[in-house]
């Protein structure tokens, strides 16, 4: 299985237009073939230290719990249940999922490769070798113009542009040096701003406030005991 990292004639640019996630990952980002990076100029990277990686292996079998068994007349797993998924007709992954487990499940293999964090890989093809000894070159199903609509890829970068230009897809994998799991706690403050078109202003309505003690609480609460409080005490 050869596998390669891309060699660039120019800086590859990622963009992630709009991000507003907490967690950054490859499908954040596109390719922008336009954009010219921090300088202003694209420049041509260094050589990759790791060059060509070739492996040869057997490949596994990928199974799930509730695999259709691939012989005939044999006891399977109860636990899953595919005739006991209804899709509604629009709910293609539904579908999808149902043909996969029922038609392709035994068609699907597992080939392990270990990529390093904050690295771009790409894999230039399979050379698959039957028990006739016969070997036959499989390349990307992505393959083609990044447009195709028939075209069928995961875990793939998009490609901006028109459609018109017709680029190529990019099958590299981007594997960022991001964080798998993050700990996030209730937000301590949180104001909403809304804009006012007839009297022209902008109002900051406090919707999480945070307390003397290093808690939170909701802003309308505080705001019922705050006038409750001035009540009691003009009263």
């Amino acid at each position: 299985m050869p596998a390669r990292r891309p060699k660039l004639t120019a800086r590859k640019i990622f963009t992630a237009d709009e991000y507003y996630h907490g967690h950054l990952d490859w499908y954040n980002f596109d390719i922008d073939p336009e954009a010219k990076g921090l300088s202003g100029d694209l420049v041509t990277p260094p050589a990759d230290p790791r060059g060509k990686d070739t492996q040869t292996l057997m490949p596994t079998q990928l199974v799930f719990d509730g695999m259709p068994n691939t012989r005939w007349w044999t006891f399977e797993e109860g636990k899953t249940n595919f005739g006991d998924i209804k899709p509604d007709t629009t709910d293609l992954a539904k579908l999808l999922l149902i043909e996969f487990g029922l038609v392709y499940a035994n068609d699907w293999f597992l080939i392990p490769y270990t990529l390093p964090e904050g690295s771009i890989a790409s894999i230039k093809g399979m050379a698959v070798t039957n028990v006739f000894g016969e070997r036959t070159w499989i390349e990307a199903a992505g393959r083609g113009s990044d447009d195709a609509w028939q075209r069928w890829s995961m875990f793939t970068i998009n490609t901006k542009g028109q459609g018109a230009s017709g680029e190529q897809a990019d099958n590299s994998l981007l594997l960022l040096p991001s964080t798998p799991k993050v700990l996030e706690g209730r937000p301590l403050e949180e104001v909403l701003l809304i804009r006012d078109e007839m009297a022209n202003m902008v109002w900051g309505i406090e919707k999480t406030i945070p307390l003397p003690t290093g808690e939170s609480r909701p802003g309308g609460e505080a705001g019922i005991e705050t006038l409750n409080f001035y009540r009691r005490i003009s009263g």
